[in-house]
């Protein structure tokens, strides 16, 4: 397999404290370099063989296979670093040492991709996300573009995930972020946005046709416009039908913005959306 693949045989079981999942035998510590820093590896390979690196159920990918091969990829961190930042893993289920491990690494990430112009920081955006889960790219995408406006664009003040209540829905709306009067959502898809995605965007549209109020650090805030970015043209393209018909009825408030090529494309009305479309088909 590749660089985060591991070898069968190497340790049988899970670790104590992770009941049901893994126990280290004294003859798979011996199977690693002697003294603690052996023992540390040895645990640290056994979490990951013995579940972290698992699929998950279908339709919900829980694997940390792609993200940690994307850290040694893009030269952000190698195995032997993954498992130095290994939690321990007493009390912690499979998730929570994923999650922990991504945190830990998270800032390092975010750095390299603002390493150049914008333009590379869009191409190294881009090899960043290239084959993460659904969420992991979608996350690292929408932390991008905020401060990607505050590094090129001069922009600022956006603040992330305000709530905005929905007659009819037991949650708020969550919009990536707001910007003055603009609610802001990111794409990353390279296909079609899905369904959920297309039933918040049309909340979201709905609110600022009629002036409603997201709630920002328990202040409320009236939206009238809604910004889509699509750091994927290829996701813009896919979701031509969804697009041409939100510039049809909620054209007064909404704008696209589409990387292409490492630079933003702006569609304000239904003229510049078609045009778009037609040059990146």
């Amino acid at each position: 397999g590749g660089p985060w693949s591991w070898p069968s045989g190497a340790v049988d079981g899970a670790i104590g404290g992770m009941a049901g999942e893994v126990v280290l035998t004294l003859g798979d510590v011996r199977s690693w370099q002697d003294g603690v820093l052996g023992v540390v590896a040895a645990v640290g390979e056994a979490l990951l063989r013995g579940g972290l690196l698992a699929p998950g159920d279908e339709g919900h990918p829980r694997s940390l296979g792609p993200y940690l091969e994307m850290l040694e990829r893009t030269g952000v961190a190698d195995r032997d670093e993954v498992l130095r930042a290994m939690p321990e893993p007493g009390g912690r289920s499979h998730d929570q040492v994923r999650h922990v491990l991504k945190l830990h690494f998270r800032p390092r990430v975010q750095d390299r991709m603002f390493e150049g112009d914008a333009v590379q920081s869009h191409r190294r955006l881009m090899e960043t996300v290239e084959g993460l889960n659904g969420s992991d790219a979608g996350a690292l995408s929408e932390a991008w573009y905020v401060r990607y406006e505050v590094e090129y664009e001069g922009g600022g003040g956006q603040e992330v995930h305000p709530e905005l209540p929905v007659a009819g829905r037991a949650k708020p709306r969550r919009p990536d972020f707001v910007r003055g009067s603009t609610a802001g959502e990111v794409k990353s898809t390279s296909e079609r946005m899905a369904a959920r995605d297309v039933e918040q965007g049309e909340d979201l549209l709905r609110a600022a046709q009629r002036g409603e109020e997201v709630w920002v650090r328990r202040e409320p805030r009236k939206l009238d416009t809604v910004e889509y970015v699509f750091t994927d043209w290829r996701g813009f393209v896919g979701s031509e039908e969804v697009l041409m018909g939100w510039m049809d009825e909620f054209g007064d408030v909404l704008s696209i913005k589409v990387f292409v090529d490492g630079r933003p494309v702006v569609a304000k009305d239904i003229d510049e959306l078609r045009d778009l479309l037609g040059r990146l088909r």
